[in-house]
């Protein structure tokens, strides 16, 4: 994506990631974040979102705020991000990210690297999140190296992390819909397998419980943070078609690659969805999960 393809998109997630969190976790998780200061690090930042988000909910702005991602293409969406919010900031860029000044002595900094190259550095974290990040990586190898750099009385909260169900409708064909749901997944595992990941692991929603438990932690809260975007009277809200969009683009791509790929029929399925989303009928899910956890 382009810079501004890649700041709208990453705008309207933000506005449906939001609407779907799961509160309980989310008031659980302010209560413990209210009572710390020191780092707080966000795996996967993009163009900042989630820190943007922990600043407005008031997280302590005494705290540094950083940033990891392996893309050096978030570097510009990144300090537009910050200088909408904050209005200005004073930006130094470096070789592998930018560091940022905000009014009141907000420090927020962005390192362009690998998150599990990132967490292998020896450094303490207070606070660590992320959005829709562990169905990326290695859940297996990275979440033990966010449980080591978790300081003792910090907190992890990760949201919307795949659950392994996705919905399409109005039903097109209910036959045609199942297979082109079955290989949209099937090409997210032959994705992970590629990139080294046991499995092909990308539910990863079912499995930072269990993993963080077997690591010595403590699950504080795990409630379903659900996408459910659909058209109210026919019109959707604020950045909702584009990111449909969005997805009907990345599932298309997505599906070319694939074994079982049938190009008259994918292409058949995905003009008909787009028409739906045009006529304001297009409606889908995405079941999530929020986690948040102590050592």
């Amino acid at each position: 994506m382009k810079t501004l393809e890649l700041e709208e998109y990453f705008e309207a997630k933000a506005l449906v990631d939001e609407e779907s969190l799961h509160e309980p976790t989310k008031y659980l998780f302010l209560t413990l974040a209210g009572e710390l200061g020191g780092k707080v690090l966000d795996l996967g930042c993009g163009s900042g979102m989630m820190l943007r988000r922990l600043l407005r909910w008031g997280v302590p702005r005494s705290a540094v705020f950083i940033g990891v991602d392996s893309d050096p293409g978030v570097a510009d969406p990144f300090e537009h991000s910050f200088s909408a919010f904050f209005g200005h900031v004073q930006a130094n860029r470096e070789e592998n990210g930018i560091e940022l000044a905000a009014p009141g002595g907000v420090r927020i900094v962005l390192r362009t690297q690998d998150a599990e190259d990132f967490l292998r550095q020896e450094d303490r974290y207070e606070v660590i999140t992320c959005c829709s990040f562990f169905d990326l990586v290695n859940v297996y190898s990275i979440l033990p190296l966010a449980y080591e750099r978790l300081s003792p009385d910090g907190c992890v909260y990760f949201v919307s992390n795949f659950g392994g169900e996705t919905y399409f409708e109005p039903v097109i064909s209910r036959e045609l819909d199942d297979r082109v749901v079955r290989l949209y997944h099937d090409s997210m595992r032959r994705r992970n397998l590629a990139l080294g990941i046991p499995g092909g692991e990308y539910c990863s929603g079912r499995k930072l419980a269990p993993i963080w438990q077997g690591c010595g932690g403590q699950v504080v809260s795990l409630g379903s943070s659900d996408w459910v975007v659909y058209p109210g009277h026919g019109e959707y809200r604020r950045g909702q078609r584009y990111l449909l969009q969005s997805i009907l683009s990345f599932l298309a791509d997505s599906l070319r690659g694939h074994p079982e790929y049938d190009p008259e029929e994918i292409d058949f399925w995905i003009q008909e969805r787009r028409a739906q989303l045009e006529n304001g009928e297009l409606i889908f899910v995405a079941h999530n999960l929020d986690f948040l956890g102590t050592k």
